[in-house]
């Protein structure tokens, strides 16, 4: 806005920034405030006071309270500005007058007041917001001594009181990790040599809830196998030169029980002015996971925070910074009366640190008269520093010239220590969730997430901000999402989330199964606000789990043909030679038969079983040697589930031979011949084992009186058992020369009635 010319006003209206210019370019005709060259001395005073400061001021004078303001006050008018100039002020704060109308009554009638933190609704960005401000009303008389208005010196407070809260959520979030993560907290103070240890932390090392520890008893429980290496990972952490993270596994001895346990720790070092002030971290009792690979976390935390309110006082000073004035809000921030406040300047209450960039700024002000800001320390008669920020403008006398200095100051220390208590409660959070190997999560509602960790973007791939509200499920297995939502349908009414879904790792391009666990964060009224959740990688157990229930089905399974085998082969044995030595013996030599092929079962995963290494184990076990067995065919691997049954039958063949046939004679030989076939079928090609047995004898066969008058267990189980169990094709012939038999052999599946 352009300048209008001065000579035309009044010199109180000269300066004050944009609203001394609009005061000046207002056509005041139609306001109840009347030109400004007929406004009393009383008001003139006013409005150069707060035209002349970067405080936010304003004045409502005369039957109407029209409405004067500031350039500080202007930014808090927002929408309202620059309507706001001479209306009513009733008018102007239409939506929080019956909140403040008690109090402008009382400046009316004469009564100061004072009001801090007041919560107030307003509209001036076009909707309702809730603020907060710190005030005061004071009475404005005429030169008679009447009260014509009244004058408002004010500081909005709301981003304090937001940073308060948002202080305490921070903390809440910090408790609630620990408790979903289940991890123990332990904290160092390196500067007064003090250690806190959660109690969880403390039954890591035997000791009870309620006994004080410090840095020996740390000391003392450590293993001695493991002492060394872990105070040396300790030492590395809190090493400025080169700091380094404490990640350890160590095992303790409880002091009280003599146990042994397995700890895992992690933390780092919290440094100022180059040396270390505070090591804090995070403990989880590992045993459980050392002895059975199933880990087991237990977190906990505890935060505490002061918070109190902050005030604001006014002070005069002269061009040579000695206190003119100041009011009792003033007095209280400085700690001093009004009586010893009045003999000292600027300079002797302030910090002696601050003074450096305190007074160039204050002499601009005398000289210059260019106001500032400042964040600066008093100092207190007891050596308490107080936190000040303050406003200082130039006070212009009638001629213009600059006659005094005003200051405005608030209270900020406590502001200032919550800044720093929630940097310190951010910074043990960070390091907290981004120590622990889970995902961590928050979200609303039934699985509407609000942030995740960055452990969740390394394992998926996926940036986080594309995690919120249902794009979490996007990695996640398409079979898994209804499980996880149906899941999550329940969780409010339950209190809890407890679900096992996979997830895709982007480095591996894989899915793993993960358990996630929620808890809800509850209002005072037992409403859930939020919740905060962990994912845990339980795809290895999973895995192992798996295994062992095919392992033990196929134990089962096989420990059930096998008893079924042993079974059938002592009552053949026994209908065969009848209770006595011979079916000890007989019955012996078919079991021992049994326990070669179990060997050669147990290793089948490792090394094929062959037709050859099957005939030739058997023949190895008679003491037969290549110069009576001739062995001929090519490589054929079997199935491990023919090879027993085939087994007994080969050993049948081979014990005949031995006791009645081609090897039981001097000049006796046993030719053996295999061969693969291809048969076609109306499906598809079959590929069969073709074997001949064929024995030869130096001497004639059994006489026909000799021979058994029934068939032996051997023939039964090459013309019955293998047709049956296999689906084999067998012939079996006894010449002069010697047995003859010839056995056809699927080698595949179809056909058979195996199990």
């Amino acid at each position: 806005m352009p300048e209008i010319a001065t000579s035309a006003f009044p010199h109180f209206l000269e300066g004050g920034g944009q609203m001394g210019a609009m005061m000046r370019a207002h056509d005041w005709s139609s306001s109840s405030l009347g030109p400004p060259t007929e406004w009393p001395a009383s008001l003139c005073s006013t409005v150069s006071l707060l035209l002349g400061s970067r405080f936010p001021m304003f004045t409502a004078f005369g039957a109407e309270l029209g409405f004067l303001y500031n350039d500080a006050y202007a930014e808090i008018l927002g929408g309202k500005h620059p309507a706001a100039l001479g209306a009513r002020f009733q008018d102007v704060w239409r939506e929080i007058w019956s909140d403040i109308v008690p109090l402008v009554e009382k400046a009316l009638s004469g009564e100061p007041t004072w009001v801090e933190d007041m919560p107030l609704s307003m509209n001036r960005h076009g909707h309702d917001e809730l603020t907060w401000f710190t005030f005061s009303y004071s009475p404005v008389r005429n030169e008679d001594g009447t009260v014509a208005g009244m004058f408002c010196a004010c500081t909005e407070t709301t981003g304090r009181l937001r940073a308060e809260e948002r202080l305490r959520e921070s903390e809440q979030q910090l408790r609630l990790a620990t408790e979903a993560g289940e991890i123990g907290l332990w904290d160092v103070d390196e500067v007064n040599d003090t250690l806190f240890w959660q109690p969880c932390v403390k039954a890591m090392f035997g000791i009870s809830p309620d006994v004080p520890v410090s840095m020996a008893d740390y000391y003392a429980g450590l293993h001695p196998d493991d002492r060394e290496a872990t105070s040396a990972a300790y030492a590395a952490t809190k090493d400025p030169a080169s700091p380094a993270l404490y990640d350890v596994e160590y095992r303790t001895i409880g002091r009280e029980d003599g146990r042994v346990r397995w700890v895992a720790a992690t933390g780092r070092g919290l440094f100022a002015d180059g040396r270390c002030v505070r090591v804090i971290g995070t403990a989880r009792d590992i045993t459980a996971r050392k002895q059975a690979e199933a880990a087991s976390f237990e977190r906990d935390a505890r935060l505490q925070a002061v918070f109190s309110q902050a005030g604001a006082g006014f002070a005069m000073t002269d061009l040579a910074g000695g206190i003119t004035e100041a009011n009792d809000a003033y007095c209280k921030i400085v700690g001093r009366a009004r009586g010893e406040l009045l003999g000292l300047t600027m300079q002797d209450i302030t910090h002696p640190d601050d003074l450096t960039r305190n007074i160039p700024l204050l002499q601009a002000v005398r000289l210059e008269g260019t106001g500032f800001d400042i964040e600066k320390r008093y100092l207190r008669p007891d050596g308490e520093v107080v936190w000040v920020r303050n406003s200082v403008t130039p006070v212009r006398a009638d001629d213009g010239t600059i006659s005094a200095v005003l200051i405005v100051s608030v209270d900020i220390t406590d502001r200032v220590h919550a800044d720093s208590a929630l940097r310190e409660s951010e910074a043990r959070q960070r390091a907290l969730i981004e120590g622990v190997p889970q995902l961590v999560w928050r979200a609303v509602g039934v699985g509407h997430w609000t942030w995740a960790s960055p452990q969740w973007t390394a394992f998926t791939g996926q940036p986080e901000p594309e995690s919120r509200g249902f794009g979490w499920l996007e990695p996640m297995h398409p079979d898994d999402r209804p499980r996880a939502l149906s899941a999550w349908s329940q969780a409010p009414r339950t209190g809890s989330l407890d679900v096992e879904y996979r997830l895709r790792n982007a480095a591996e391009d894989r899915y793993r199964w993960f358990q996630t666990r929620a808890v809800p964060v509850r209002d005072a009224n037992g409403a859930i606000l939020e919740w905060f959740g962990t994912s845990t990688d339980i795809d290895d157990l999973r895995r192992l789990q798996e295994q062992q229930q095919v392992m033990v089905a196929e134990l089962q399974h096989r420990t059930r043909n096998l008893i079924a085998v042993v079974t059938s082969i002592a009552k053949e044995t026994l209908a065969q030679t009848g209770p006595g030595q011979a079916f000890v013996a007989q019955f012996q030599d078919r079991l021992a038969a049994l326990s070669r092929v179990q060997g050669l079962l147990s290793r089948s995963n490792e090394t094929p079983i062959t037709i050859e290494a099957l005939v030739r184990m058997e023949l190895d076990a008679l003491g037969v040697g290549d110069l009576h067995a001739t062995l001929r065919g090519p490589p054929v691997s079997l199935r491990p589930s023919m090879v027993q049954t085939l087994a007994l039958a080969i050993h049948e063949l081979a014990t005949n031979a031995r006791k009645h046939g081609a090897l039981a004679t001097p000049g006796g030989c046993l030719t053996v011949n295999w061969s693969k076939r291809i048969e076609d079928g109306s499906a598809r090609q079959r590929c069969w084992l073709v074997m001949d047995w064929r024995e030869t004898s130096a001497q004639p066969a059994l006489q026909e009186a000799e021979r058994p008058e029934h068939r032996g267990y051997g023939r039964e189980l090459i013309e019955d058992a293998l047709p049956f169990a296999l689906g084999a094709r067998t012939r079996f012939e006894l010449d002069a020369d010697g047995v003859r038999c010839r056995i056809e052999l699927p080698l595949d599946k179809r056909g058979s009635t195996e199990t």
